[in-house]
């Protein structure tokens, strides 16, 4: 075998692993999650949820539903977070679109630029809202999420859920059970159907569930 050839084998060798890996890392999963995971807000009190991002690649835009209990808590407005646009892109909010009858938000980013979209942990969107008078456990869901890329492409992602105890220190200890504990519910958004899986663990004060959504 000449010199020459073997240069050739070598540079179709590491091409294909470059390659391999540039895939690997595009593949990533994201986790799009509600931060704090469990909150507790006092009767008739305004408070906030950050709507956050792990692990995104070339953020290019995003949207989500959120679900709540309207007759506990009522949204006031979202604002979009800085990472959309944190690598130098122009980003601008889609919605948002509130429905405090049904407890549903729908809201998202879009970007564009000559920029790249970030990588990494950040945050997508601030929801602002306000408790009503009566106390109870609100369940804080994340449904119909998608996350993409620069060029569109979509990327999977997991959800992570979760709630605003809402009243008394008691009232907010029975909702954490009533909402599974702090570590709210999981899906996993991908293409096909929709797989539930439930994990149940004990902790100190209250009991963890995640749920686990293949889309």
């Amino acid at each position: 075998m000449t010199h020459k050839r073997r240069l050739v084998q070598v540079g179709i060798v590491l091409g294909l692993l470059l390659g391999l890996a540039a895939g690997v890392v595009h593949a990533q999963t994201a986790v799009v999650r509600v931060e704090p995971a469990i909150q507790y807000v006092a009767l008739s009190s305004p408070g906030t949820v950050d709507i956050m991002i792990d692990d995104a690649v070339d953020l290019g835009g995003f949207q989500f539903d959120l679900t709540f209990d309207a007759t506990l808590m009522q949204v006031d407005s979202v604002a979009l977070g800085s990472f959309l646009g944190s690598t130098g892109r122009t980003a601008f909010p889609v919605g948002p679109t509130i429905d405090n009858v049904n407890g549903l938000v729908t809201f998202g980013g879009a970007s564009f630029g000559a920029n790249p979209g970030p990588n990494g942990t950040g945050t997508l969107a601030t929801v602002n809202f306000h408790t009503l008078g009566t106390p109870g456990a609100s369940r804080l869901e994340l449904e119909n999420v998608q996350v993409l890329d620069t060029s569109a492409s979509p990327q999977a992602s997991t959800t992570v859920d979760g709630g605003v105890n809402i009243g008394s220190t008691a009232v907010a200890m029975a909702g954490l059970t009533a909402l599974g504990g702090p570590g709210a519910m999981t899906g996993l958004v991908l293409v096909g159907g929709l797989v539930g899986l439930a994990v149940a663990s004990a902790g100190t004060w209250w009991m963890w569930r995640r749920r686990v959504r293949q889309r």
